[in-house]
């Protein structure tokens, strides 16, 4: 084998093992914003390993997880919530298709010959931006649809402990 077939053969596998790791992070936050704009009934998940459920963490920080913290409020007050967050379905649905459209032209990008990274660099960047908007507007909805919720269950959602009132000084 050539120099030039080496470098050939070492490049094939970097983008593959790159676009592997990206296919792979597009698949984990595909689970994570499909958890989040799921329209469907709430479910509470049960650990299998008898560890805290995920409502165990603080709304804000380590981990969070507004839809499974949802979960565990009480039937009434996940469905107002729902009622809420259901005007933003076509808008947030809307944004992660645009999101989902970008994260392709960044494979499309990354398995271009010749590649060029001023295209890689400009498809990350647009990918930012597209998963900041699906972001933003994913918050502002669930901000709005946390205001038809009982003092109670804003408490709860704040607790370090499943059901529990937060903790003064504490998120």
């Amino acid at each position: 084998m050539t120099g030039g077939d080496q470098k050939a053969v070492r490049l094939k596998l970097v983008v593959t093992v790159l676009a592997l790791s990206l296919a792979g992070n597009f698949l984990a936050g595909g689970f994570i914003l499909g958890h989040y704009l799921s329209f469907g009934p709430a479910r509470q998940a049960v650990p299998a390993t008898g560890a805290a459920p995920a409502a165990a963490v603080p709304v804000v920080g380590r981990g969070t997880n507004l839809g499974q913290r949802i979960a565990a409020l009480p039937q009434e007050e996940r469905q107002r919530f729902m009622r809420v967050m259901r005007p933003a379905q076509h808008d947030l649905k809307q944004a992660r298709e645009e999101m989902q459209a970008q994260a392709e032209e960044v494979v499309a990008a990354l398995g271009a010959e010749p590649y060029d990274p001023n295209r890689m660099r400009r498809a990350f960047a647009a990918l930012r931006e597209k998963t900041a908007i699906l972001q933003e507007a994913t918050q502002n909805a669930q901000a709005d649809a946390l205001t038809v919720l009982s003092p109670e269950s804003r408490r709860q959602l704040a607790s370090p402990e499943p059901g529990g009132p937060a903790q003064p000084g504490r998120p």
